[in-house]
């Protein structure tokens, strides 16, 4: 029985196969019939001026039955001359071109609007009127008037006199305004300056003088500082005493150390050196004995006693011619001295009195009866057994009896003692330490405290003597450097310090006395005498005067210094309001006398306009102008023609005004003079209001036009003269390889003629063949087209067709070979105006075109060149090519290089003429770019419309001029109406896209040149913000805008600026976090496994699973929801998802539901799988509409196309029942075991003999 049912379908499959092989077969035998017949066909629809084609005859003496046919053409352009606004005597130049007189003829008048600035001024005083007159046909707009202020001044003044410091003055300033040049002037009283100077001599440095200060003010030095004292000091000799007698008589040497805080004296009677504490440094009075050191068993009789080495060493000379030293265990501390050793100076001295150590301890001092000061060197310092005699120094000729000697610690002075006569003896060393430099400066007396001093001592500050009294057993203090930190005082706080004064030393100092001052009181810690000298000037005048009139208790006038009695001096005031004023005045001193003059001022005072002077004010300003300000106030509209202002102001002040405003003229009777006659030849009577149109008919002829306009008064029109040229098909004619062949007159449309050809004309070779009609049309005239039919028999079949249109040329050239060819071709001759190569296609035989692969063949001089390559006998080649060409308006251009095939368009044109309006009109979706232009400043744009049509508008272009012209990347389509669009930048894909003729409309922007499946943005540069980002596909990316003026560029999705929260997955981008979802998604259906195996069945069967699915999309949605709100609808309502929905839920039903279908298992799978497979081509088509019917089925029909070849319909039909079967045999099958299926193994024989 499955025999029987496999041969029925055989014997069915071998009839339909005899039926389809014939017609399989039908092509190559048709081309074998044409050859057979032989014949020439060259057509030509809507060709041009200049068509040509070209044809090879290998005897053109059989060519017969020749017959050329042309028919008529009717070409029309629909052309406008405009102008925004033209006023009367203007003139609208246009040209109407073709060959016949235009069609529907009409002028547009428009209304527009005129404008001119008009202004009206003049000065006038309140009540005030005056005239203006108004231009214009409608009302003038944009009326003001600046009120601009004036002013009107009186001098007038007011004084004081007497004014102290604080006291106020009442004055009335008049006018509406503070015055002008403000100014006053102080007038001084009182005595004036004078000098009362005070000088003393030898006052005591603790005295005091009595002062007396009188005048106003202050004293000063005269020259503005304070009184200068001038104070010199002295010193002040004898000051006090300390008696030893207590510790013996007869006291010889004395010497300090410690810093003055201890004193040694030698006594001469007992033997002994005194040590006492002084509790003040250096002040005898503070004395108090401490303790002795006896020498009596080393020699008797001390003289003298010094220190050296900082007071651990101590020497002694004696009345025995010797020099003791002894050591000090510690420093100025007699009961730690130990005898060392000692020196002899009898060689020298035999009766010493005074002895001296140089702080270097190198030098010795030794002085006695010989009236000598000795000088030693020691070669050891401080060491007396080291010394040697060096010099000496006679002072013989002052000192009777040298008693005590003493050097500055700088070597640079020598103090002598004469007991005799009671005087010190000073002297100065021009070489320190070195007595023989030695020369007598001065001497000090002391015979009024003792007749017989002995030894001498200094204090550190060289300020204080010491001298002992060998009569009355003291030690003498006397003060030698004047008086020390000496003050003094006024006896009104102020204190000033003239520190230490040495003799006879000078100071000067300033000291601040007033008024108050009473005394200089003079104070000292040391003794002294000063003399003082005060140089003071007293003052009674008017010091730095001011004057504060505005209340504000700051100082508006204002003189530094000093006005005496009668004195004057001005200055300007800053501020002087109007009004009531008080002035209050400031002055240190004597009182003063003031006097303010001032010119007062009135200004312009609420001014107002009137117009119309019907006591309605149109305009008013509330306030005070000064001189010079201004403000202006809007008054709206003004009537036209004559009218009346009236001005008021306050306080009878003037005013200058201006008065502007905009004269407006609309259209008014605007008229056309066509024709040049004077006269005019349309108008309209009336006003138009801008926009407002009035269109009238008119008629034209051919020819160039220079229409007058004509208008009323000064308004101007904008005139639009619309008509339609016209070109017919005219003196036609199909030149025959150099032979014109006529058609005469003028062919109509579809009006068709036949041509007077003879085979004549024929030659063997090549044969050219051009289509001549309207050869001397202007190239801004419609073109002129024709339909050429032409035929002959010959040897070889050959068929050549043209189809122009405005936009591309194609043209179809078929031969059949007469013989076997090796290296045969075809060229497709094309019109010069085409500059590219679209396609081109060939056919061998009968097959389907294919695309010609660009390395196969030329385009040079506007032919295509097809290279063929072998042929036979008998094959019969078609080749189809398709040429894009331009339309250029209102000029003419010459292709200079054209696009070579298979590159994009890249071609240099040079404008040979041009035109108002000149452009190049292509029906090319990508926007056109023109670039290395000859011309200065370069400024292309595209106008493209809505029904594909692009212009190309250069205009700046001269004649003569060159540039390229090449597509870029983007398409701009409008949704209806036009754009206007330039590139910017190429490189940096940015492009400027506004409105056209119209705006307001909606447009797709494409850029072709992206990368698939990669996101771009669309950047505006004008806002700086990302207005969308949209996925590219193989058509390029595309956005939606309107064609507001804007730039554009397109980036890279991530190169964005501001990306706007738009892209990323399901179009969410940056908004949606895919990681929230990720959690809500996992979490919940985790959170659901968990929840079915603690209270469930866990995941037992297809419905559990089945749950958790459903959780995990309701969580994924919500998640989507959450992060995105919104989201999810707009996937559910848009788009592919509705339909992704339903298949799902298709497939779930058709799983489910074929378990209720009869067959097998393996037919239910059959089921699914053919459902599936239906449901995935739909959703191809659905998301990509055309991704299947576009692919599969040209794939399909090539794939079928060799099994029938190869194996028929019969082996076709077997696969597909060998497959019914597996499908119908049940549910058994798989690996191992029997199996009902039979397996079919198909070979299949290629008619080449070749295997597939």
């Amino acid at each position: 029985m499955r025999n029987r049912a496999l041969a029925v379908i055989a014997c069915v499959l071998v009839i339909a196969n005899a039926v389809a092989l014939p017609l399989v077969a039908s092509t190559p035998a048709s081309a074998a019939e044409a050859t057979a017949s032989g014949e020439v066909v060259l057509t030509g629809e809507s060709a041009t001026n200049g068509s040509t084609y070209t044809y090879s005859l290998a005897d053109a003496t059989q060519a017969e039955n020749f017959t050329v046919e042309l028919t008529g053409h009717k070409s029309i352009e629909r052309e406008s001359a405009s102008a925004s606004a033209l006023a009367d005597g203007d003139t609208l130049p246009f040209t109407v071109a073709g060959t016949t007189a235009p069609e529907n003829v009409s002028v547009t008048f428009t209304g527009t609007e005129e404008t001119r600035s008009a202004s009206w001024s003049g000065t006038v005083s309140d009540g005030a009127t005056d005239s203006i007159s108004v231009g214009g046909n409608v009302e003038a707009t944009n009326a003001s008037v600046t009120f601009t202020g004036r002013e009107n001044t009186t001098a007038d003044s007011w004084s004081a006199s007497s004014q102290s410091d604080g006291q106020t003055q009442s004055i009335s300033v008049g006018g509406n305004v503070a015055p002008k040049n403000a100014q006053v002037t102080f007038t001084g009283n009182g005595f004036g300056s004078r000098y009362d100077n005070l000088s003393q001599t030898g006052l005591s440095a603790s005295g005091s003088v009595s002062l007396s200060v009188e005048g106003s003010l202050d004293p000063t030095d005269g020259n503005g500082g304070d009184p200068s004292l001038k104070v010199t000091g002295y010193s002040g000799g004898y000051q006090k005493s300390f008696n030893i007698s207590s510790q013996g008589d007869y006291p010889s040497g004395i010497a300090f150390g410690d810093s003055g805080t201890k004193m040694y004296v030698s006594g001469e009677d007992v033997n002994e050196i005194h040590q006492y504490a002084l509790s003040t440094a250096y002040d005898v009075s503070s004395a108090s004995y401490s303790e002795s050191l006896d020498i009596g068993s080393l020699t008797s009789h001390p003289k003298d006693v010094s220190f050296g080495d900082s007071g651990t060493k101590m020497y002694i000379i004696t009345g025995a011619d010797y020099v003791y030293q002894f050591e000090l265990s510690t420093a100025y501390d007699l009961s730690s001295a130990s005898y060392t050793k000692q020196y002899d100076v009898s060689g020298q001295e035999t009766n010493p009195g005074g002895l001296d150590i140089a702080d270097s301890g190198t030098k010795m001092y030794v002085t006695g009866d010989s009236e000598k000061i000795l000088q030693y060197s020691l070669s050891t310092a401080y060491d007396v057994t080291s010394a040697s005699y060096s010099k000496s120094f006679d002072v013989s000729s002052k000192v009777g009896l040298s008693a005590g000697i003493q050097f500055t610690s700088d070597g640079s002075k020598m103090h002598v003692v004469d007991n005799w006569d009671s005087t010190i003896y000073h002297y100065s060393l021009s070489t320190a330490y070195d007595v023989s430099s030695a020369t007598y400066s001065e001497s000090t007396y002391v015979g009024d405290q003792d007749n017989g001093p002995g030894g001498i001592a200094f204090s550190d500050d060289k300020t204080q003597m010491f001298v002992v009294g060998v009569v009355d057993d003291n030690v003498y203090q006397y003060s030698i450097g004047g008086p020390t930190d000496l003050t003094v005082s006024d006896g009104d706080g102020h204190t000033v310090s003239f520190g230490d004064l040495t003799d006879g030393q000078t100071k000067q100092k300033s000291i601040p006395l007033t008024t108050s001052s009473t005394k200089l009181d003079f104070s000292a810690s040391s003794g002294g005498l000063i003399d003082v000298q005060l140089t003071m000037q007293e003052q009674d005048s008017a010091k730095n005067p001011s004057i504060d009139v505005d209340g504000d208790g700051s100082a508006d006038g204002s003189y530094s210094g000093m006005l005496s009695n009668g004195e004057t001096a001005s200055t300007s005031l800053s501020s002087l309001p109007s009004g009531s004023v008080s002035v209050t005045t400031s002055v240190s001193g004597a009182p003063v006398d003031w006097s303010i003059s001032a010119d007062e001022v009135n200004a312009t005072e609420n001014p107002k306009l009137d117009v119309g002077a019907d006591g309605s004010f149109e305009a008013s300003y509330a306030g005070v102008l000064r001189s010079g300000q201004t403000e202006t106030v809007d008054i709206g509209n003004l009537s036209t023609g004559s009218n009346t202002v009236a001005f008021s102001t306050a306080n009878a002040t003037s005013t200058k005004w201006s008065l502007t405003a905009t004269e407006r003229d609309y259209t008014e009777d605007p008229g056309i003079d066509l024709d040049g006659d004077g006269f005019m030849d349309l108008r309209h009577n009336g006003i138009l209001s801008p926009g407002e149109s009035s269109t009238v008919t008119a008629s034209l002829s051919l020819g160039a036009y220079s229409a007058e306009i004509d208008t009323a008064g000064e308004s101007a029109t904008a005139v639009n003269v619309n008509y339609t040229e016209v070109s017919e098909t005219e003196n036609a004619a199909v030149i025959i390889n150099g032979h014109e062949v006529p058609a005469s007159g003028t062919l109509s449309e579809g009006e068709s003629t036949s041509l007077d050809v003879s085979a004549d004309l024929l030659q063997n070779g090549e044969n050219t063949v051009t289509i001549e009609v309207a050869p001397n049309l202007s190239a801004d005239a419609p073109t002129a087209l024709v339909d050429m039919a032409y035929s002959h028999t010959a040897q070889t079949s050959q068929t050549s067709e043209l189809n122009s249109t405005a936009w591309r040329e194609t043209r179809t050239v078929t031969k059949t070979f007469a013989g076997n060819r090796s290296d045969a071709s075809i060229a497709l001759p094309f019109h010069e105006s085409v500059v590219s190569v679209k396609t081109a296609k060939l056919s061998r035989n009968g097959d389907n075109l294919t695309a010609i692969d660009p390395s196969d063949y030329e385009f040079v001089n506007g032919n295509i060149v097809v290279n063929l390559g072998s042929v036979s006998k008998g094959d019969t080649i078609s080749v189809q090519g398709v040429g894009r060409r331009v339309k250029v308006h209102n000029g003419d251009i010459e292709i200079v290089e054209p696009t070579l095939p298979g590159n994009a368009l890249d071609t240099k044109v040079r404008i040979q003429k041009t035109g108002s309006g000149f452009a190049i009109e292509t029906n090319s979706g990508q926007v056109l770019r023109a670039y290395e232009e000859s011309w200065d400043n370069p400024n292309d744009y595209s106008l493209v419309t809505a029904s594909g049509t692009q212009r190309l508008s250069l205009p700046n272009a001269g004649n003569d001029s060159t540039a390229r012209v090449e597509y870029t990347p983007l398409e701009v389509i409008p949704e209806r109406g036009d754009a206007k669009v330039s590139i910017e930048d190429l490189a940096s894909r940015q492009f400027h896209v506004e409105g056209g003729r119209v705006s307001g409309d909606t447009v797709k922007l494409r850029w072709l040149s992206v990368v698939e499946d990669k996101q771009y943005a669309l950047w505006s540069v004008t806002h700086q913000d990302t207005k969308a980002v949209s996925k590219a596909n193989a058509g390029g990316v595309t956005f939606t805008e309107d064609d507001s003026p804007e730039t554009f560029e397109v980036v890279k999705s991530a190169d964005a600026g501001d990306s706007d929260g738009i892209g990323g997955p399901f179009g969410l981008g940056q908004s949606v976090q895919s990681g929230m979802v990720l959690v809500l998604v996992a979490g919940s259906v985790i959170g659901t496994y968990w929840a079915q195996r603690r209270w469930g069945n866990g995941l037992n069967g297809t419905r559990d699973w089945l749950v958790l699915g459903m959780v995990a999309t309701a969580t994924t949605a919500l998640g989507i929801e959450i992060v995105a709100p919104g989201t999810l609808a707009g996937l559910l309502t848009t788009g592919p998802v509705p339909f992704v929905i339903a298949a799902v839920a298709g497939l779930i039903v058709i799983y489910y539901g074929t378990a209720y279908l009869p067959g097998s298992r393996k037919l239910r799978f059959g089921y699914v799988a053919v459902s599936v497979g239906v449901i995935g081509v739909i959703g191809l088509e659905v998301l990509s509409p055309g991704s299947v019917t576009d692919t599969l089925g040209p794939t399909l029909a090539s794939g079928l196309d060799p099994a029938i070849r190869l194996g028929g319909l019969v082996a076709v039909g077997l696969a597909g029942y060998g497959g019914w079967k597996w499908l119908t045999s049940g549910s058994g099958g798989g690996s191992g075991g029997s199996s009902s299926g039979s397996t079919a193994t198909i070979v299949i024989d290629d008619n080449d003999g070749g295997s597939n």
